[in-house]
């Protein structure tokens, strides 16, 4: 048993000096808007639907300052 506690402690210790890098989130792209609106196209590819970015948000802008999802 003394042999397999052993082994396990060796073995986490090995993990805890391989690890050489910070692992964190963040964001990616910080220029980018938090809420991206998309429109649907009508179209699929590969069973899934298709989305193109929205031109024109500012209907959902307003939806969203004036609804629960602000908060």
């Amino acid at each position: 048993m003394k042999k397999y506690i052993f082994m396990i402690v060796c073995i986490i210790c090995i993990m805890q000096l391989g690890i050489k890098e910070n692992a964190s989130a963040e964001e990616i792209t910080k220029d980018l808007p938090n809420i991206i609106v998309l429109k649907g196209t009508e179209e699929t590819k590969d069973g899934l639907p298709v989305y193109e970015l929205m031109d024109d948000d500012k209907v959902f802008m307003e939806i969203l300052n004036k609804s629960f999802i602000r908060k």
